[in-house]
């Protein structure tokens, strides 16, 4: 059966004000974010991780319904991500889904900024968020390349980032350590990228950008993906916005070098 979160809401409440203690006190004591203790006490879901926690520190039985709730997919509040993805539950964080735009320094080229397709999805097989990145970029000689990478989307419990993290299984790994989805508007991410990249060299070699990622209207056509994706110089970027936010996040964070070292 599902949880009844309306009435784990009306226990962990009541078990709060019998005790006199406050949310914040909870939170401190289960490790988790203040909020995450206020969302139970409203009936609202929270992750499974989190809801244990809260639940041993409160001496709340949920395991009949906990146990429950595992056994059964039925429904989305039924839907949460592996314990080592952060537990995270799909209803809660299903306003990630959806398709964007990702920006980025260029690797090779400091006065260039990569705009890339961005999308976020549930996987039912998988039962967590992943993501896709397609990019198409045009080198000065006009050789076009296109990427795609993908991976998964990790929210650690009680923090306000989110990570997205992707192998392509050909020698090219990606991390991206982000906020969690900011209201904006537009609704929109800002992190840190740290890659691995091939070079015909001697393989690979680490790579590393400031990230601005922003929602789009709506599911972008082919058209406006053929404006916007690809290589830009930074003075004619099609959303300056975005090379602003690149500044900034530079600029809060240190310097980022194409390369993380120089090979030759």
């Amino acid at each position: 059966m599902p949880i009844d979160w309306a009435q784990l809401g009306k226990d962990t409440d009541r078990k709060i004000l019998e005790r006199g203690v406050s949310s914040e006190w909870v939170a401190n004591k289960a490790g988790v974010d203040r909020k995450t203790v206020d969302r139970l006490r409203k009936g609202m879901v929270v992750r499974p991780v989190s809801l244990k926690s809260i639940a041993d520190v409160l001496s709340l039985r949920i395991s009949d319904q906990f146990e429950g709730n595992r056994a059964s997919r039925a429904t989305p509040v039924d839907a949460f991500a592996p314990i080592h993805l952060g537990g995270y539950g799909k209803a809660h964080f299903e306003p990630y889904i959806g398709h964007y735009y990702l920006f980025r320094n260029s690797y090779d080229y400091d006065d260039r900024v990569i705009c890339s397709a961005f999308e976020i999805f549930w996987d039912d097989s998988a039962s967590h968020l992943k993501w896709r990145d397609k990019q198409v970029n045009k080198r000065d000689d006009g050789k076009t390349f296109s990427y795609e990478f993908e991976g998964s989307v990790s929210i650690p419990p009680g923090t306000s980032v989110t990570q997205f993290i992707g192998d392509t299984g050909k020698g090219f790994t990606r991390l991206i350590t982000a906020t969690a989805l900011r209201g904006g508007p537009p609704p929109h991410f800002k992190g840190i990228l740290l890659g691995i990249n091939e070079d015909s060299r001697f393989g690979y070699y680490p790579v590393t950008s400031p990230v601005y990622v922003e929602r789009c209207k709506g599911q972008p056509d082919m058209r406006e993906l053929a404006r916007c994706v690809g290589s830009h110089p930074k003075d004619r970027v099609w959303h300056e916005g975005a090379r602003d936010e690149l500044r900034l996040i530079s600029k809060s964070y240190g310097s980022f070098s194409k390369r993380a070292f120089d090979p030759s």
